[in-house]
Parts: C-alpha cells; structure tokens; sequence
C-alpha cells in the first residue's frame, strides 16, 4: 500500500528494464496503487518491455548504418553477439569502450560479434560518426536516429546491452565487461 514502494519499483524497473522480479513485485502492490495512473502506465510498461526480456528473441530492428543505408540487425553466423545501445556524449558509455575493444579484438575470430546502436539525435549525428573513429569502435555501428526504436523496446538508460545467442534469443542483460570477458572465456 505504500507509494513510496511503487516508486521505488518504477525507479528500479526504469533503470534496469524487464524482469519478472518487477512483474511479481508489481503483483504485491494494492489494488488502489495498482489502479493510480503511476501504476496502470507501469503494469503497461512492464507487459511491453517484455519484448526485451530474457529468453526473448531480439527484436529486428533496420537502422541506418554509417553510409546512411537502411540495414537490419543480423545475427546468427556467430555463436554470441552483443548489442551495444549508446550515444557520443554519454559518459559511462565512453568509459566502458576501452574494455569492449579489448573483448572484440580477443573474440571477433572466436564466434563473437558486437553491433552498435547509438541513439543520438539528428543534430548529433557527426559527433556519433566522430566517436565511431576516434574511440576506434571497428565493430558494426548503426544509427537509430532520436532513440526512436530504442523507446519503442523500452532501452531508456546508456549503455544498455544485451547479450544474444546465435538464434538471436537474449541470454544477458547489461553485461559489465568484466562480467563478458568472464563469460566468452567459458563459453568460446
């Protein structure tokens, strides 16, 4: 019956996307919280965002790539591709770029494979271009220009990941690069 318990869940639900745990949660919420405009949009948020979920097929995506042509997301000639979502000016992502470098380079002739989706606006797209090279991003880029596809699958934080297998099935959610560097070194 607290608000401050449904606020807590939607904090944790917007930072971290779909789980089940927040659809039990939910679940423990009263009738009247539940029932609150906060509460319909997060019982809506939590059924759509399940597209993203663990044991959920990715969903395709066409999104431009660098030369400004139309592409969608492939996956399955590698055993493991991470989607990477980002932006140019986002700062935990820069900081992660130097790890997810050092993986691709030891992994890219392993069965692993990166894609990139930067989010940023249209008046950022140069600055998108300029991070591809000067933070030596080698691996696939597109761009999915104003977040458009990202919000419609509920990706609403940077960087966001999600860790696919070759049938493009989500195994992992916002994997930390030590946690994937452990990871491929099982599983490759």
């Amino acid at each position: 019956k607290s608000y401050i318990g449904l606020w807590k869940l939607v904090e944790r639900f917007s930072e971290r996307g779909y789980s089940e745990l927040f659809e039990n949660a939910y679940s423990y919420l009263s009738k009247s919280l539940q029932h609150t405009f906060t509460g319909k949009y997060l019982f809506y948020s939590l059924n759509e965002s399940k597209v993203t979920g663990k044991g959920r097929v990715f969903p395709a995506l066409s999104l431009s790539n660098t030369m400004d042509r139309i592409q969608k997301i492939m996956v399955g000639k590698e055993k493991f591709t991470l989607i990477d979502f980002w932006y140019s000016h986002c700062g935990p992502c820069i900081a992660e770029f130097p790890d997810v470098r050092d993986i691709y380079n030891t992994y890219k002739n392993k069965s692993f494979n990166i894609i990139g989706i930067s989010v940023d606006r249209e008046d950022d797209k140069n600055d998108w271009k300029a991070a591809i090279e000067k933070y030596g991003l080698d691996w696939e880029q597109l761009w999915d220009k104003d977040g458009t596809n990202s919000k419609k699958i509920f990706v609403n934080s940077y960087p966001t990941n999600f860790l696919l297998d070759s049938n493009g099935v989500i195994i992992q959610k916002n994997i930390k690069p030590d946690q994937l560097k452990k990871f491929l070194e099982k599983n490759l």
